[in-house]
């Protein structure tokens, strides 16, 4: 598989692990800095407002208000057409 790619796939595939390994770098430098961050308050924040999304908790869209968004961008675009 090696000798099958082109010199530039090889470097766009060096590029994108480069870039996965840069990352996950910033990843865990956020997360060592948010940990002794809270490590040094009083009072531990709660948990759900520290997280973004909260599975089950009923932020999901309703069904109605995509048909609805989509019947708006619908018109949109046909008011939008030329002809």
């Amino acid at each position: 598989m090696f000798w099958r790619l082109t010199l530039r796939e090889i470097g766009a595939i060096m590029d994108g692990a480069t870039a996965a390994l840069r990352h996950r770098h910033n990843e865990n430098a956020w997360l060592a800095w948010h940990i002794e961050g809270l490590a040094r308050v009083d009072k531990l924040p709660r948990l759900k407002s520290l997280q973004s999304h909260v599975p089950g908790s009923g932020t999901r869209p309703a069904a109605n208000d995509s048909k609805r968004e989509f019947a708006s961008w619908s018109a949109w675009v046909h008011s939008h057409q030329k002809g």
